[in-house]
């Protein structure tokens, strides 16, 4: 079986033990900018957390990929990228990306409200939709 060349990526070499030791991100400052607050999502992706730019003093939504696996990478790659051609109602903005002690994660305005897809309040469809049984 011959071995596949290693991808090519611009994210440098990550350490799938750091992902495993940190429990939490919270508290944690990225690139002297971003201080991750609150847990507000998790997937089999990553996990999202409400955070501070105190460059910007907004709050922003960063995402901590699970693991540092190529995959996971190249998805990461290729969330980011679609995240930069859209500016679409309803549709985060992608504002920053980076590595912070070998674990990848990306930033982008951070939206109240119920994780997509969700329901709107009283079962009722969200504006442009149709109810659901139609």
């Amino acid at each position: 079986m011959t071995e596949l060349p290693p991808l090519k990526t611009t994210v440098p070499a990550c350490q799938p033990d750091l992902l495993v030791s940190r429990r939490s991100w919270t508290g944690v400052e990225l690139f002297g900018r971003y201080v991750l607050g609150p847990r507000v999502g998790a997937g089999g992706f990553g996990v999202v957390y409400r955070a501070e730019d105190t460059v910007l003093h907004i709050a922003v939504a960063v995402k901590v990929l699970h693991s540092a696996h190529p995959a996971g990478i190249d998805r990461l790659k290729r969330e980011i990228a679609a995240l930069r051609q859209l500016n679409l109602p309803g549709v985060v903005h992608f504002l920053d990306s980076g590595v912070h002690e070998g674990t990848p994660f990306f930033v982008m305005e951070f939206v109240e409200g119920s994780p997509f897809p969700g329901t709107a309040p009283s079962g009722t469809a969200p504006s442009g939709t149709a109810p659901s049984g139609t």
